[in-house]
């Protein structure tokens, strides 16, 4: 077995304690194989359910340093990044500054017009966070000058398309509507005060030390502050175990953040068609960022849950939570040079194992 290290957390707080015995054997196991399978230079997990957390690397830091990761090694969220700020939006709508219903055009900057579709409808912040916006995957140039230039827009909420620009436009504007650039309202809600001191857009020179090399193709460890929204943020698996327990937190099932940000807006019926959504399987339903899968023996989902995958810069990531449970399942990893096979192995893998710890005591 390739160079491994694994770290049960005993994190005094409110969020972790420290007997973690009865998660260790089946997170330890499913994650092993899922390396296996899928060889990445190097890898990390975090495995929640409850109170309990798990917490390993897999692999080498860079290729030949024989340094396994551990639970501050930096990755790349890719865009995973989008749930971090589907979560700023749900905490600013609890808190009254926005709502799902505002136009886009309510927080576009000064002299900017949002086009609008043949029928007059107007993209919504819930487009933008569902991909039901009508925009395309990227833009090409600086975005607000492509968004004025899009004069064919679908209608927003008839159909979902994956869009990358739509959740850069969205931390667009949170941050016209907070006051603040949108790296900013991710710290003041989120990882600020979840003590999430390495997920950042910004990365220092000690932190980018940190970063898992050896990813193709490889893109160097640097400010992604302007594409923060959709894909741009860095993190570390002990960061993702507290944002997964916060979002996963017994006794907040009446908290309204997590009630925004959990509840699914789009059943895939009421959409047509359903374009770059089924990475992880075929997409049920689609909430804030977050894809909903329903059971389906052929990608090993055993129980409801949300996921969402990311692909960017040397590195692929999956995230799986399971509310109803509390258990959630986060894997990053330096992507290798054949990464279909490795991607499926993550995938299935995590969905199994959400499956059994979700179904488990």
């Amino acid at each position: 077995m390739t160079a491994r290290f694994t770290f049960l957390c005993a994190f005094v707080g409110a969020f972790f304690t420290a007997n973690a015995a009865d998660l260790t054997g089946t997170a330890r196991t499913a994650t092993e194989a899922m390396f296996a399978a899928g060889k990445p230079p190097g890898m990390v997990v975090a495995v929640v359910r409850g109170n309990e957390v798990f917490l390993a690397g897999y692999g080498e830091t860079a290729p030949g340093s024989g340094v396994v990761p551990n639970e501050h090694s930096l990755v790349r969220l890719a865009s995973l990044s989008k749930l971090l700020t589907a979560d700023v939006l749900a905490a600013m709508t609890a808190d009254g500054e926005v709502t799902l219903a505002d136009a886009l055009q309510d927080h576009a900057p000064p002299d900017r017009i949002v086009p609008t579709a043949k029928s007059g409808t107007a993209i919504t912040l819930l487009n933008l966070a569902t991909h039901t916006s009508g925009l395309g995957r990227e833009a090409s140039g600086p975005r607000w000058d492509w968004l004025e230039k899009q004069k064919k827009l679908k209608a927003p909420g008839l159909s979902a398309a994956y869009s990358n620009v739509a959740f850069d436009l969205l931390g667009d504007a949170l941050a016209a509507a907070g006051g603040a650039p949108y790296p900013d309202l991710l710290a003041r809600y989120t990882t600020t005060p979840l003590a999430m001191s390495d997920t950042t857009a910004s990365p220092n020179t000690e932190q980018c030390r940190r970063m898992i090399r050896g990813g193709v193709p490889a893109r160097p460890c640097a400010d992604q502050a302007d594409m923060a929204g959709a894909g741009g943020v860095y993190s570390t698996a002990v960061d993702m175990a507290r944002w997964m327990q916060f979002q996963l937190r017994a006794g907040d099932a009446a908290d309204p953040r997590r009630q925004i940000g959990h509840r699914i807006y789009f059943p895939r019926d009421a959409l047509n068609p359903v374009d770059g959504l089924d990475h992880a399987g075929k997409a049920n339903a689609i909430g804030l960022a977050w894809i909903e899968l329903l059971p389906d023996p052929e990608t090993e989902v055993g129980v409801r849950l949300l996921e969402k995958t990311g692909n960017i810069g040397g590195f692929m990531s999956y995230i799986a939570i399971v509310p109803e449970a509390h258990v959630g399942v986060f894997v990053a990893m330096a992507r290798p040079a054949d990464p279909g096979p490795a991607m499926k192995a993550v995938v299935k893998g995590v969905n199994a194992l959400a499956t059994t710890l979700a179904s488990g005591p």
